[in-house]
């Protein structure tokens, strides 16, 4: 067993216990399942976190702006946006990209090109993680992550009508 009170609290006689010791071991948090649950949770946290952080300052931002403007001072000079380009993502042998969804969590794009090949990309280091096609039929005209908070799936849609689903990314 991994877990010695895991064990302990385990009773199969248990009317409201669980179904049997496998279900009760992929619930431990010191299996590798467990442990990638914490991970994932303790992740989503962290970003909800940034993102709420975010926000305040925006609305701080906003909240200093309309009151200099209540109080009659000039408007501060809008500062011009300047962008960088961060990185270029080569698809080998394809022309064009069609569709391309970014992780809400992790670093990851998935992107889809003309010839339906479906890539994952590594943003942040400009590495592509991994490359296949999503199968024969018309071109793919739907692309999402599913389930992104825990163990992410993602979704592709043909315009023939097939729905494509892969996990373990």
């Amino acid at each position: 067993l991994r877990s010695a009170s895991l064990a302990a609290s385990f009773r199969a006689d248990s009317p409201d216990g669980p179904e049997s010791l496998a279900e009760m071991l992929a619930g431990d948090p010191l299996s590798a399942a467990g442990e990638m649950r914490l991970y994932r949770r303790h992740r989503n946290a962290f970003c909800l976190r940034e993102a709420a952080g975010a926000r305040e300052r925006v609305k701080e931002a906003l909240a200093a702006r309309d009151a200099d403007k209540s109080a009659g001072a000039p408007p501060p000079r809008e500062p011009r946006l300047r962008f960088a380009q961060a990185a270029t993502l080569e698809n080998a042998g394809a022309e064009m990209t069609s569709l391309a969804r970014f992780h809400p969590f992790e670093a990851c794009l998935a992107v889809v090109d003309e010839t339906r090949g479906l890539s994952l990309w590594d943003y942040e280091t400009g590495e592509a993680l991994a490359r296949w096609q999503s199968g024969s039929g018309g071109r793919t005209t739907a692309l999402d992550w599913l389930h992104a908070h825990a163990s992410t799936l993602l979704l592709a849609g043909n315009d023939d009508g097939v729905v494509r689903v892969w996990g373990g990314l």
